[in-house]
């Protein structure tokens, strides 16, 4: 119950990544110079054994951005990215998923430079569009409709897995929306109270409800665009229903395959660049509360909260580690515990909330934390 599933390898390279400095990740910096024998002070490098010279700056900006940086063979970033480098003749490499480019560049003492790159992307890493979803006069859903895709295991990324095209919200559901949907609330509101809060409070079974209610208004509302529940549910037994076209949770790994949005770095922004603070709740800036959703960047595809705010139930039973390749994986058969996704904003270290962190929970157990992301199967 609760469980926070995350080796200690991983915890360390999440913190080393939160880190505003690190030796490692400057190109022709302290770590890499050649040794003279000369100290000299940040922002210099050693030219002779008597001498320092003033670091160069190098800003490197890609279309689309999010792309991987790396400077004479050593990961740097994710673009967009500015660095402090030595002077000299540089290698600059600037890759995603279905691209790579490179390019040399010299930076004298004390210049700055700027570097473009053009990358091309595939199909699937491209969102097909939104589709919005009418509750009523004032509120609404938003899905963002994504291509299906194979999506090789990764350094970072939890497991090969086989998608069908899919929608998955682009926001965590509100008070409002479950709400208008529910007829009732969970749990209290936090102060200060919005219907932009995300739903709190809720089990896993909860959250199966929720998506056949609102799988059922839909059919009331458009008799002639019915679709299909996803889920039956007698007490604490729930089965998923084959071909289903209505709404459900989403899976775990697509909702991993939603947050990384075509990265597979530890985070799917430059935690070095924009800081934890810039695109995630969490305890050191959430005053011990969450907030109304989207008031922080969305990822490239344009999700929002995927880092932080309220933890996301998704179908799958828990295991420590995830199966290998599903056709359309949805995790284990059978378990004790459902996977959460995204961490919370009492999350106490941005360190500890990177794309790929696993929590799981009983599904009847409620919590203040633990919110829901819906989706649906794309037809």
């Amino acid at each position: 119950m609760g469980l926070l599933c995350i080796t200690w390898q991983e915890s360390f390279a999440a913190i080393m990544a939160v880190a505003l400095t690190s030796l490692a990740s400057l190109p022709n910096s302290m770590a890499d110079r050649p040794n003279y024998g000369m100290f000299c002070p940040p922002g210099m490098y050693p030219k002779t054994t008597e001498s320092c010279v003033k670091a160069g700056e190098l800003r490197i900006d890609s279309k689309p951005p999010g792309a991987r940086v790396y400077i004479n063979g050593k990961r740097i970033g994710v673009t967009p990215l500015t660095v402090k480098v030595a002077p000299g003749r540089l290698k600059v490499v600037v890759k995603n998923v279905s691209s790579k480019k490179t390019k040399t560049v010299d930076v004298k003492s004390g210049e700055r430079r700027r570097m473009n790159f053009v990358l091309s992307v595939s199909r699937s890493q491209e969102p097909r569009g939104e589709v919005k979803v009418v509750l009523n006069n004032r509120v609404s859903l938003v899905l963002v409709r994504l291509f299906g895709t194979q999506i090789p295991q990764g350094k970072n990324r939890l497991r090969e897995s086989k998608l069908q095209a899919f929608q998955l919200g682009k926001y965590e559901v509100t008070r409002a929306e479950w709400a208008t949907v529910m007829g009732s609330m969970p749990s209290a509101c936090s102060t200060p109270c919005s219907d932009k809060l995300p739903v709190q409070n809720i089990t896993w079974f909860d959250a199966v409800d929720f998506v056949n209610k609102l799988t059922e208004r839909h059919n009331r509302d458009n008799p002639r665009d019915a679709l299909t529940l996803c889920y039956t549910r007698v007490k604490t037994q729930v089965t998923w229903i084959e071909n289903c076209t209505g709404y459900r949770l989403p899976t775990e790994a697509e909702w991993e395959y939603a947050a990384r949005a075509g990265t597979n770095s530890l985070y799917d922004f430059d935690i070095k660049i924009s800081g934890p603070g810039h695109q995630i709740w969490y305890y050191a800036n959430s005053n011990d509360a969450p907030h109304a959703v989207g008031l922080k960047p969305s990822n490239l595809w344009g999700f929002h909260d995927m880092h932080g705010n309220v933890w996301e139930w998704c179908w799958d039973w828990y295991i420590p580690t995830p199966p290998a390749l599903r056709s359309e994986p949805r995790g284990p058969r059978s378990g004790i515990e459902r996977v959460m996704r995204g961490g919370s904003y009492k999350t106490r270290e941005a360190a500890f909330l990177p794309t790929g962190l696993r929590r799981s929970s009983i599904p009847g157990m409620k919590n203040a934390v633990q919110g829901i992301r819906i989706a649906r199967t794309d037809t």
